[in-house]
């Protein structure tokens, strides 16, 4: 057996069964340079919002998003541990993954799923309490009343309890699936009315298809923020750098006997990964079930050729990312170009004064009398 005293894992590892070793890699995190900026980012936000109720996430597929939302969870916990451990009923960020609809989206069982992300106990069990001047109370669950609006309203209230400091929403581009901009507007006031009423911030993470709701009208724009996590690119020489070492660190944790020595594919890892982290991890792990099935000893190139993705899709996510790449860099151009000057107070663009006709003349007295065909002396 291969001397694993510098590896990062145990030697016992790798008497482990296959799906053992499949779970550990699964569960291996990489920090890298993009995905520590952008959490940095999204904790100062999320901590001191200042009046913020949106935040937005938004990068390719692959970017690493999920494995952000993740972190972001376990770095919140851990700051307000202090306040865990004094007040057990306190949740201090929750979150759920929007299921994409087939047709409109399904607020209730958003309010549902939400709820249960809670941890609310007995839901179908929630009291409906009417208006004042109503006495007919109701179990939310009951088939006779399927109010929707009353799940929105106890999930408000789990949240002021709760006192989170941020709910989070996986696959958030789901929100917006709706026939019609009116629609998408309702949709997307929705979700920021239930941030405001409850006072709990909400951490949209999706993909590029985010780009296009996140200024939908001024009043959204003034209540969220953007975060974008980016892709490494391969004509960066920064870039390459990083995700270089990101391969690396992975090939090191890969529970096999022997570790890979790749380094002469290294150019061919980056271009198949699109400079995608998530997509680098997704392909070393479909390479080291093949490994392991295999009974091998190391990671060797045969194996990264059989879990590469097709090229089909590759092309894929590599549009759809250079469209959200293009979108952002024609918005940075915008913002930095000369602002226009106010042309209010140009004579161009002020008002005719008055209610004289173009052309007519003002009222004055005309000179009388001979004076007026005097010779009149030129300055020479």
């Amino acid at each position: 057996m291969g001397d694993v005293s510098q590896r990062p894992f145990h030697e016992e590892l790798l008497l482990s069964s296959n799906t053992e070793r499949l779970k550990y890699f699964e569960n291996v995190f990489v920090p890298h340079r993009n995905i520590k900026d952008a959490l940095k980012q999204l904790l100062e936000c999320v901590i001191e919002p200042a009046g913020t109720s949106l935040f937005f996430v938004f990068g390719s597929t692959g970017a690493g998003k999920t494995t952000l939302r993740r972190q972001l969870h376990k770095r919140l916990t851990e700051h307000f541990r202090e306040e865990l451990l004094s007040d057990p009923g306190r949740i201090v960020v929750a979150g759920t993954e929007i299921r994409e609809e087939l047709g409109k989206f399904n607020n209730k069982d958003y309010y549902i799923r939400s709820l249960e992300a809670l941890q609310e106990v007995l839901i179908e069990y929630k009291i409906f309490y009417p208006s004042s001047k109503e006495t007919n109370f109701k179990l939310i669950g009951d088939p006779s009343h399927k109010d929707a609006a009353a799940y929105r309203r106890a999930l408000e209230k789990a949240f002021r309890n709760r006192e989170l400091v941020a709910f989070t929403l996986d696959e958030a581009q789901h929100l917006m699936v709706a026939a019609g901009a009116a629609q998408v507007l309702r949709q997307f006031n929705w979700i920021k009315s239930i941030a405001n009423l409850s006072g709990t911030p909400h951490v949209l993470f999706g993909t590029y298809e985010l780009l296009n709701y996140r200024t939908w009208n001024g009043q959204t724009g003034r209540r969220s923020e953007d975060i974008h996590l980016a892709r490494y690119l391969a004509t960066q020489e920064s870039d390459k750098i990083e995700l270089i070492r990101v391969i690396q660190t992975f090939l090191r944790y890969i529970p096999l006997q022997d570790e890979a020595d790749l380094e002469k594919h290294y150019d061919y890892l980056i271009d198949y990964c699109l400079g995608c982290v998530g997509v680098l991890k997704d392909w070393l792990h479909r390479s080291l079930r093949i490994a392991l099935n295999d009974n091998a000893k190391t990671l060797a190139p045969k194996y990264l050729k059989k879990g590469e993705l097709s090229a089909i899709r590759r092309k894929q996510i590599l549009d759809e990312a250079t469209r959200g790449e293009q979108i952002l860099r024609q918005e940075e151009a915008l913002a930095n170009q000369k602002p226009l000057a106010d042309n209010r107070n140009t004579p161009s663009s002020q008002k005719r004064q008055g209610n004289s006709r173009p052309g007519q003349r003002k009222p004055k007295r005309d000179p009388v009398g001979s004076d007026q065909f005097k010779p009149q002396q030129v300055d020479q």
